[in-house]
């Protein structure tokens, strides 16, 4: 697999593709005819020095107030619905 960038408007992996589109993973025979047509460069190395492992960046900690005290039972029971007197 290769990366090329187009110069100019060209079928690529069965596409029109267009210089916009950016770089393009094509397989090594597909490259070689694109780049031998002129309407394309190859890039490949400018992704194998990104292909290197990158250490993983921890995600951040994030701050919290102190935790307050436990609510006991009593507390964390919903208030008890008060029935209103029948209308007349």
């Amino acid at each position: 697999m290769k990366y090329v960038v187009l110069l100019a408007a060209a079928y690529a992996a069965g596409q029109l593709r267009f210089p916009s589109d950016g770089a393009l993973p094509v397989d090594d025979d597909e490259a070689q005819k694109l780049i031998d047509a002129g309407v394309a460069t190859d890039v490949t190395a400018d992704f194998a020095e990104a292909a290197e492992p990158v250490e993983p960046t921890p995600p951040p900690i994030p701050e919290t107030a102190p935790a307050s005290e436990p609510q006991t039972t009593a507390e964390s029971k919903p208030a008890a619905r008060r029935r209103s007197a029948p209308q007349e």
